[in-house]
């Protein structure tokens, strides 16, 4: 039946023997639901502690990287105002070394090495934008117009290292045109990376 029995127990005379029982269920559910109380409140005492450090990190990375698309933008702009230049150079003298590399490779090379920069740096962004979104305090409110799809992209954004870490094969098809649907965008995404999490662990080998 769940009840909590305290017993006492004593001897009245020589040839008795007493037993006092005590219902102490009430007590024993106060204490519970008193422990549950102090891990929730330790529990949103460290996502307080969270969402202040992630948001004091996020501060210092977006700078930096701010500096390195803003950089990046205009690296390609010279590139692309400096190689007609460099072509006609060519054109006359042949091949010549840049960086340490021959320009006929180099021509090539030095775009997608521009666009890696970009890419990389628009990466980060998002990535510190989606653990900030991740670190804050969640709102209650279920009644939110949420896109399935972008849920399941935000929590693979955070589990990208675990992921790579724990399989080769990892795939995903989103359906296209999913209606949206009501509810809590946060709540859903960890639903999303519990799930996701939970079957990394459980995984044999990659």
């Amino acid at each position: 039946l769940d009840r909590h029995f305290e017993v006492t127990a004593f001897r009245p005379g020589p040839y008795q023997f007493a037993c006092i029982f005590t219902d102490i269920t009430e007590r024993k559910r106060m204490e519970q639901r008193e422990r549950e109380q102090q891990l929730q409140l330790m529990q949103s005492a460290k996502l307080a502690s969270l969402g202040v450090l992630v948001s004091g990190v996020a501060h210092e990375i977006n700078n930096p990287n701010f500096l390195i698309m803003l950089n990046t933008s205009v690296l390609r702009e010279v590139w692309e105002n400096v190689v007609p230049i460099l072509e006609e150079y060519y054109e006359r003298n042949g091949d010549f070394t840049v960086a340490g590399g021959p320009y006929s490779r180099m021509r090539e090379e030095v775009p997608q090495m521009l666009s890696g920069v970009k890419e990389g740096s628009e990466r980060i962004k998002r990535i510190v934008q989606e653990l900030r979104d991740f670190a804050r305090e969640p709102s209650r409110d279920v009644s939110q117009k949420v896109n399935i799809n972008a849920v399941v992209d935000s929590a693979l954004v955070l589990l990208a290292n675990l992921l790579k870490k724990s399989t080769n094969r990892f795939s995903v098809t989103l359906a296209p045109d999913l209606p949206e649907l009501r509810g809590n965008m946060q709540r859903l995404e960890q639903v999303v990376i519990n799930v996701v999490h939970n079957a990394c662990q459980s995984l044999p080998d990659t």
